[in-house]
Parts: C-alpha cells; structure tokens; sequence
C-alpha cells in the first residue's frame, strides 16, 4: 500500500472481469497524491481492426462466451464508462482522453495474417464455424480491410481511451 508514485495498465483493464476491483487494487497501491493511467480501447466501430473481424464473426454465428476476452475489448470504451469505473474505485480528478491512432501494416495481406494469428480467441470462436462460413467470413473481412490499401500499404483509423485518475 502506498508504495508507488504511478500505475500505468496498457490495454489489460477492459479485459477484467471487475476492473473497478482492479482500479482499487491500484488506487490502494498508490502514493497519498499518486496516479493512476490505463489505456484501453474506445468503440468497436472506431477500431475497425479488431471490430470488422468480430461483427463478420458474429455475424456467421460464433459463440463469443468461448472467448471471453474478444467479448471485453470494447467494455470500457462507451461514452462515461471509463470515467465511471475510475470514480467507483475511488479517483480524484478523473479525465478521459480519446486519442486517435492509426493501424498500419504493409498490406491488406499482412493485417490478415496478423489478425489470424495475434489471439487465440479469434481460433476459438473460429474453430465454432464450418469451414466454407471461415473461408466466407475471412473473404469478408479481406474485402472490407481492402478498403485502407494504399500506396503506404494498409492504414485504418483506431482510436484508445487513456483514462487518468489521482488518489
């Protein structure tokens, strides 16, 4: 207790089953006047990477309770939750900064090859599904990751929630 100037979380609070409980944690582990940060994804619909594949795959009927994480991505990312959860675990001067990013990768080919193979719960709910719906949805997906091939290769919006909290 008491022991840590600053806590900073990176994309890990969403995933939590109670993150107010883990905002305690780390509020009881601050400094007297120390803080708190954690980052986390905003709307599925403004981080098209990880949205696309997950509504296509929803779409075609994966059962997401078999990856519970991919269902938590975007739990803190609606308008006052993050700000919310800081206050119930006990902040002070809580600020909420939406902060634009950008996907990039090479191609429309190598954000494919990265988003088949960056969670094991995407195999898991895919593995749900017969092999002509995966090789339809996959289709899908490249079809509509096709849209941000340039000349720079693959660029797609994204943006995060940095949430800041003062014990």
């Amino acid at each position: 207790a008491d022991s840590f100037d600053a806590i900073i979380c990176k994309m890990g609070l969403m995933l939590l089953s109670n993150p107010v409980k883990a905002l305690r944690g780390m509020h009881r582990a601050v400094k007297p006047t120390g803080k708190v940060v954690c980052l986390v994804w905003s709307s599925e619909d403004k981080n098209l990477c990880r949205g696309v594949p997950l509504a296509i795959f929803r779409r075609f009927g994966a059962d997401f309770s078999l990856a519970p994480g991919l269902r938590l991505l975007f739990a803190l990312g609606s308008p006052g939750i993050l700000e919310e959860t800081f206050r119930a675990a006990g902040f002070l001067d809580v600020a909420v900064h939406t902060v634009p990013t950008r996907w990039r990768f090479l191609s429309t080919a190598e954000v494919i090859r990265h988003t088949k193979n960056s969670s094991p719960g995407l195999e898991r709910i895919t593995a749900q599904l017969s092999e002509s719906a995966r090789d339809l949805a996959w289709a899908e997906i490249e079809q509509q990751f096709s849209q941000f091939e340039g000349p720079n290769g693959f660029e797609a919006p994204g943006e995060v929630l940095i949430g800041v909290g003062t014990k």
